[in-house]
């Protein structure tokens, strides 16, 4: 698959935040077990540990957002750039985006998108495609997506990085501090 690559990269970010979770874990164990530290010194110590392992986990959340971030934005190019190039092609599409951004429903989206696709209009039908999949229109994206099926599989790999993206309970729970 496509994202296979993002997915390890993203995995090797969470197991280093285990990792980071576990060595201050460790290092608070044992400034509790340092006898040389007074209780003033074991508090400031633990807190600087606190601090240093919450930014490095904090920097790998971000890492993890930034690519998946940067990725969505490439497959969105990808799709994009199949609705034409030319000066008219991209003032076409403006105006066909801003039309598109009036569709609240899936159910106004479905006939606008058939009867651009009938009519040859690129322009709009690629502007209510992306906003299908901006809003998870599943419906939507499978009737652009049989009309144009060799973007299937970007299709499919832009709607699993949006819910990649939108799962922040899980992101939140694998770069949690959790204090032991």
């Amino acid at each position: 698959m496509a994202l296979d690559a993002l997915e390890n990269e993203i995995l090797t970010l969470r197991d280093r935040a285990k990792v980071l979770q576990r060595s201050h874990g460790n290092a608070t164990r044992e400034i509790e077990s340092d006898t040389s530290l007074s209780a003033t010194g074991k508090e400031d110590a633990k807190k600087r540990s606190y601090d240093s392992h919450r930014a490095s986990l904090r920097e790998l959340r971000q890492r993890e957002e930034q690519l998946i971030s940067s990725k969505i934005q490439e497959l969105q190019g990808r799709i994009d750039s199949t609705s034409g190039r030319t000066a008219a092609d991209i003032i076409a599409f403006r105006d066909a985006q801003d039309r598109a951004d009036r569709i609240a429903k899936p159910e106004q989206a479905q006939p606008m998108l058939e009867r651009a696709i009938r009519q040859n209009d690129t322009s709009l039908a690629h502007a209510i495609f992306r906003r299908a999949i901006e809003n998870g229109w599943r419906s939507v994206q499978d009737a652009f997506t049989a009309h144009r099926p060799e973007l299937t599989d970007v299709v499919r790999d832009l709607n699993r990085l949006n819910a990649l993206k939108e799962n922040s309970f899980e992101r939140t729970m694998q770069y949690a501090f959790i204090l032991r």
